[in-house]
Parts: structure tokens; C-alpha cells; sequence
């Protein structure tokens, strides 16, 4: 089976779509670092009814650097992008940021530049919209991945338990939700107005695309 890129920078609802991902095909996702001729190193952290008779298909990773493995014209790419205000932040915090700004907002559009230049089949989600609009959001992830709508319309049955059961899942993999997924305009708060002028700026001098939304 040809593989499935999911791309995001850290913070971006990727462990969350993995979560969705592994529940409805019951097959294991895996980190990049997990591609065949490396350790396994998930241990099944979404308690999910997998079989292990599948392969897996589905690799997460947060930065295009990491990406030399993937064939554009048999694999596919799925982007995750979130507000690079909210993502970069939450991840790096404001002190790294004012150090290291360049080399920080260079892996957000990094991202970015890889799935703009990606020429095999590719779609673009993002994490304000998995927020709001969860089973439109799911169902054209599904669609894309010729998953069962049967399976998937069984996970949103039960999308308030997988929901809180996510979170917890989170948690096992080392993480701590602080929206707990219920806004989406939270960390830039506490950024200084220097501080996001200067990410804007730096984002309108080199024309990054998909982002409209977030300026």
C-alpha cells in the first residue's frame, strides 16, 4: 500500500488526527522515524482495536526536512497548518521566539513550501477548521484516503467520547492539551504586538502561500 504524508508544524491537531486515523482503519500510524528499516516505536497510545495484520500507512511528521522518504507520485500528502501565531508560540514559547524567530518561522513555512511544490494527490486541512467543523473535516480526510464511511460515521457517533479520550491520549504521548480543543485564538495573546508585526512581515516579504486567513 503507497504511504500517507501527515505534515504539520508541532501544536497543529496532528496526534489528534492520527487518533481519528487509527480508530476508523484500525491500522497503527507511525512516526516518520518509524518507516521500514527503523524501530517501531509505538506502542498503540490511542487505545485503538488495531490489527496488527495491516501495514502501516500513515507516517506523522512535523517538518519537511524529514521528509526524503515520501514519492510524490505514489504517496500522499495530507497538511495540516494552523495559525502560525498560535502554533509557534505554543511551541517554542515568546523568549526563544525573539531569538530565534528566522530559524523557528522558517520550519512553519517549510511545511508550507513542501506541499506547494508536492506534484502527486495532496489536500490542505486546518486545525481552526477541525475545531469548528470536525465531521466535515473527517468525512474529506476519509474521502481523500478511500476510507469505509461506515467506519467513519461510527467514530462520529461517538465523537464526544473520542474527544475526551484523545486528550487523554495526548497526555500518554508526553503532551498537555491547554485548549483542551475549544478555541482557536489563544496563545498569540500573549505574544507582544512587536513580536507578531515582525512574523507578518517577515511572511508578506517572501509571499507564503495558504495562509491568507491568519493575517
Amino acid at each position: 500500500m503507497n504511504k500517507v504524508l501527515l505534515l504539520s508544524f508541532p501544536r497543529s491537531a496532528n496526534t489528534w488526527i492520527r487518533y481519528c486515523l487509527e480508530h476508523i482503519t484500525k491500522t497503527q500510524t507511525c512516526d516518520c522515524q518509524d518507516l521500514p528499516g527503523t524501530p517501531n516505536r509505538i506502542v498503540n497510545p490511542f487505545n485503538a482495536n488495531l490489527n496488527y495484520k495491516l501495514k502501516p500507512y500513515i507516517y506523522k511528521e512535523h517538518f519537511a526536512v524529514n521528509c526524503d522518504r515520501f514519492d510524490e507520485q505514489n504517496d500522499k500528502l495530507i497538511l495540516i497548518l494552523r495559525n502560525y501565531k498560535e502554533c509557534l508560540i505554543r511551541h517554542y514559547g515568546v523568549p526563544r521566539l525573539l531569538k530565534n524567530l528566522d530559524h523557528d518561522l522558517k520550519q512553519y513555512t517549510d511545511n508550507i513550501l513542501f506541499f506547494d511544490k508536492w506534484k502527486g494527490e495532496k489536500i490542505i486541512i486546518y486545525y481552526e477548521d477541525i475545531i469548528n467543523n470536525f465531521e466535515h473535516i473527517i468525512k474529506k480526510i476519509a474521502m481523500f484516503l478511500n476510507l469505509d464511511p461506515a467506519s467513519v460515521n461510527e467514530f462520529i457517533k461517538d465523537y464526544d467520547f473520542h474527544k475526551l479520550n484523545g486528550i487523554k491520549s495526548y497526555k500518554i504521548c508526553g503532551h498537555e492539551s491547554v485548549t483542551k480543543g475549544k478555541v482557536t485564538n489563544f496563545h498569540s495573546k500573549k505574544a507582544p504586538p512587536q513580536l507578531l508585526r515582525k512574523i507578518n512581515n517577515i511572511l508578506i516579504k517572501n509571499n507564503i502561500k495558504y495562509i491568507q486567513r491568519y493575517k
